[in-house]
């Protein structure tokens, strides 16, 4: 695995978007810049819609479900979860993408 890039906010991760192509994209639910987590799915979308979406967030694993569910994603993972369950949650995203 590579890293393509690395981003803090909605706004850079659209702008890094435009110059490059991922397979997939690890997304932190609680972005700064991201009052609603459906726009900037939906703009990963348009701009690399061959790209895996992974979400990741603190929120209670139940809650985390249902928005991976909601946005139609390909997958989450709590963040404090362990490298190799990271790395599980990013290989089973990117078969759901396929």
């Amino acid at each position: 695995m590579e890293v393509v890039s690395a981003t803090s906010s909605g706004r850079e991760l659209v702008e890094a978007l435009a110059h490059c192509q991922a397979d997939i994209l690890l997304l932190d639910l609680l972005l700064p810049d991201v009052p609603e987590p459906a726009d900037l799915v939906r703009d990963v979308r348009e701009l690399s819609p061959a790209t895996a979406i992974l979400l990741m967030s603190n929120l209670p694993p139940s809650q985390l479900e249902k928005e991976a569910v909601r946005l139609a994603a390909e997958g989450w993972t709590p963040k404090a979860n362990k490298p190799a369950q990271l790395r599980e949650s990013v290989r089973k995203a990117i078969a759901a993408k396929a």
